[in-house]
């Protein structure tokens, strides 16, 4: 899936970025609560 290879690039060019780990780790948690919101 495109969004998985999305999701790795993210993380990889997060290691260097804090932005862009920031912004990484936030959609997670937003996914996150979306998946216990739906149970």
């Amino acid at each position: 899936r495109g969004e998985n290879a999305a999701l790795l690039a993210a993380r990889i060019l997060g290691i260097t970025d804090k932005g862009v780990n920031d912004s990484l780790e936030s959609y997670r948690n937003e996914l996150e609560q979306k998946t216990l919101d739906s149970n």
